[in-house]
């Protein structure tokens, strides 16, 4: 359940990004051009998680995510410090 409420999140997240985005006129053509150099790893990234995920406890799941966001917290923390 876990892991189809956090598909959903991102989903809607990245599309309600995306169109505030371009609105406010962030989409350059170099922007643009970097995005579909890396559309192709995105693609393929999402289609080869969706049979692992399956094998995936939600309990492993939760680990992993809890340091991602760990690292992240601190990566950020780190930056605004220095």
């Amino acid at each position: 359940m876990l892991l189809g409420t956090l598909g959903v999140f991102f989903v809607l997240r990245a599309t309600v990004t995306l169109v505030l985005q371009g609105m406010a006129g962030f989409y350059t053509p170099t922007v643009l051009t970097c995005a579909m150099y890396g559309a192709p790893g995105v693609i393929l990234g999402t289609c080869i998680a969706f049979p692992v995920v399956k094998h995936i406890s939600q309990q492993a799941f939760r680990k992993v995510l809890l340091c991602v966001i760990a690292v992240a917290g601190l990566v950020c923390l780190v930056r605004a410090l220095g």
